[in-house]
Parts: structure tokens; C-alpha cells; sequence
């Protein structure tokens, strides 16, 4: 084998991948590759390589016994560490700024076998990346072009971190963007995140993106989130408090927004939210009070919001609600009641199961309620 190129696939090199391969001269590596495997081409026959965009960690042995490699161009921008033992006698780097070049002499090769080619610098955006155990996707318009932000892709679930900080800006390849959007599945079934800090930039979270997480306590939305997507933070073990930023933008929740998160004690929903997607808070099942700040204009309970909130104590509403749709409170055991004396609509088991208002409804509005349709 003479040739190997990688140029169009997304391979990444494990340890010794080409060890040995003597009669190999030309290597084409992948633009995805981040990270140049110990002894990858320990004993080959390149004469010259290119590492390219996205490389970040090039170890020990890579080109050791190459002894026909004379010169190493260096795209990467992204380079933090380099084996001692990359440099030899004659051999040439060709590094596309001063910081690499720093990378290098610290890595013992001689300054006066590094020149530094500006024209090296990648020109290319990347559709996706990797920062440590965040992927990022860059977003683009609608006619394809890249607009200089990204969203959270997906975090390694394996991750060691508890606190895990997502960057309000991030840069790659030399190119700056925005996080805007936490994305589906993003934040999912991790096993040692506790916290996490989402940037003031982000302004929509899809759906499932926090989800099934086994230790995350709690979770702070930012003011400029817009959108929370279906079931977009639900089933999360340990998730005992979700508050909002001071000011917050938020209009929407989807469809099971916050639901099975079962150790969510209580929630305050901004004044902002201006469309509940249904089951915003089903299966809650230890929830025992929602509050609608001051000022909201919400004045339904879509079907099954509160379904399976089996600790549900009370719902604090400015506004009557003129509409509460099918299981709105169903299976809410302690629910203490809500005013209806607005209500044009009540679904089918709107209340069922509710023991409270059942046993005592003297302790409860429902009553109070004007005639009601029903499905």
C-alpha cells in the first residue's frame, strides 16, 4: 500500500492504525480528524503531510521513524499539544500562526524549522464540531449559508463533569459564533451532571433536549429563551428546581414541556409564556404548586396539564380560567381547587380523581362555577 486518502470520510485513527507500513508515501487525512493517534504512522515512507482543520492533540510516535518525511504543513488552528518527539533534523513545519508555532516550540522543535504561512489558515466553515464533550452544529439560513451561530448538539453522556458550562460564544477554525439553541436530545441521559449553565445567548430549547438525565438538580432558563419544544425538559431523576432568568422572553411551552420531571417540587411560569402547549406538567407526580406570575395572560388549562400530579396542591392564577380541557386536573389527589366562575368549558375528567375537592367542597371554588359545557 503507497496511498491512503481519508479526504472525504469521517475516520479518526486509533493508536498504530499504519504502523510499519513502509512502503506508504501518501496520506490524505480527514478534516474531522481531531486527534493523530500514538504511533499512526510510526515507520512509514511519507515524505510530506498535511494535518489538517480540526486536529487538536497530535501524540507520541505519530511520524517517529519517518525518515522521509521532510516537511508538515499545518492547517489546524485548533492544535494544543504535540508530542516531543515530532521534530528531526531537516524536518519543516509550515503553521499558519504564531500560536501554533508557540505549540511547537514547546514541544521542542526548533524555531528555525518553523515558518509560520498565514495562507495555511482554514477558509472552510465546519457543518459540525467537537469542544471537549460538547458537539456543536452550525446553523444555516434558508439558502444554505452559515449565519455565525451554532446550537448544542449533544453532550457526552459519559462526561466526568457535575457543573457543565455551556459557552455563550465559541470559535473554531478561527470563525466566532453564538450558542443559540440547546438542540433535540442535546442534554440526555447523562450519568454525573448536577448543574447546568446555560449562556444568556440561548434562545430556544428544542424538544427532549434536557431529558432523562440521572443527576441533574436543577436547571436555570435564560432570559432570552423564546421556546421551550415538546417535552423539552421531562423525566429528569433529580431535577428538584427549574427557575427563570429575571426578565424572561419565554412564549411558548410545547407539549410536555416539564413533564415526568418527578421530584419538581414547585414552579413559577413567567408572564411572558403566552401559548401551553397540552401535559405541560403530566406526571409531576410530587409537584405541589404552580404559579403564574403577576400579569399572565394565560387563561386555559390545555388538556392534561396537570394529569398524574398526584401532590398537586395548588394552581395560582390571576385569571380565572375560561377553558380547562380533558384531564386538566385528573388524578391531582390533593388539588385544593381553582376559581371557575369564568368557565365556558370543562373537559371530560377535567377533575377526576381529585379526593380533595371530592371530600371537602366547602375548601374549594368549584362550586362557584357558572354552567360548563362538557365532551
Amino acid at each position: 500500500m503507497e496511498e491512503v486518502d481519508l479526504s472525504d470520510s469521517k475516520a479518526q485513527l486509533n493508536m498504530n492504525s499504519f504502523m510499519n507500513c513502509k512502503k506508504l508515501k501518501k496520506v490524505s487525512l480527514s478534516k474531522t480528524m481531531r486527534v493523530l493517534p500514538k504511533n499512526s504512522f510510526y515507520s512509514c515512507a511519507i515524505e510530506d503531510i498535511i494535518i489538517p482543520e480540526d486536529v487538536e492533540m497530535i501524540e507520541s510516535g505519530v511520524f517517529s521513524k519517518c525518515d522521509n518525511l521532510k516537511t508538515v504543513k499545518i492547517k489546524s488552528v485548533e492544535l494544543k499539544k504535540v508530542a516531543n518527539d515530532i521534530g528531526t533534523d531537516g524536518r519543516k513545519f509550515f503553521v499558519p500562526n504564531e500560536e501554533i508555532k508557540n505549540v511547537l516550540i514547546e514541544a521542542k522543535v526548533k524555531e528555525e524549522d518553523i515558518t509560520v504561512d498565514p495562507s495555511l489558515s482554514p477558509d472552510e466553515e465546519a457543518d459540525t464540531f467537537q469542544k471537549g464533550d460538547l458537539f456543536f452544529e452550525v446553523l444555516k439560513d434558508s439558502e444554505g449559508h452559515n449565519t455565525k451561530q451554532v446550537k448544542l448538539a449533544k453532550v457526552d453522556r459519559t462526561t466526568k463533569t457535575e457543573n457543565l458550562h455551556i459557552p455563550g460564544e465559541i470559535q473554531h477554525r478561527g470563525f466566532k459564533y453564538s450558542v443559540v439553541k440547546i438542540g433535540s436530545f442535546a442534554i440526555y441521559s447523562t450519568e454525573n451532571i448536577i448543574s447546568v449553565e446555560l449562556p444568556d445567548t440561548i434562545e430556544a430549547i428544542e424538544d427532549n433536549a434536557v431529558a432523562e438525565n440521572k443527576k441533574l438538580m436543577s436547571l436555570e432558563i435564560p432570559h432570552r429563551v423564546k421556546s421551550i419544544g415538546v417535552n423539552g425538559i421531562r423525566d429528569n431523576l433529580a431535577l428538584a428546581v427549574i427557575t427563570f432568568s429575571k426578565d424572561s422572553k419565554l412564549e411558548t411551552l410545547g407539549n410536555g414541556a416539564f413533564s415526568g420531571n418527578s421530584v419538581l417540587l414547585n414552579i413559577k411560569v413567567p408572564k411572558s409564556v403566552k401559548n401551553m402547549g397540552t401535559h405541560v406538567f403530566f406526571w409531576n407526580n410530587n409537584l405541589k404548586s404552580v404559579e403564574f406570575e403577576k400579569g399572565s395572560p394565560i387563561k386555559e388549562i390545555p388538556d392534561g396539564t396537570f394529569l398524574n400530579c398526584f401532590m398537586l396542591e395548588k394552581v395560582i392564577m390571576e385569571n380565572a380560567p375560561v377553558r380547562v380541557g380533558k384531564d386538566g386536573f385528573a388524578r391531582t389527589g390533593n388539588f385544593k381547587g381553582i376559581d371557575l366562575s369564568k368557565a365556558e368549558f370543562i373537559g371530560e375528567q377535567a377533575f377526576w380523581q381529585c379526593g380533595k375537592i371530592e371530600k371537602d367542597r366547602k375548601s374549594t371554588r368549584l362550586n362557584s362555577s357558572h354552567p360548563a359545557g362538557s365532551r
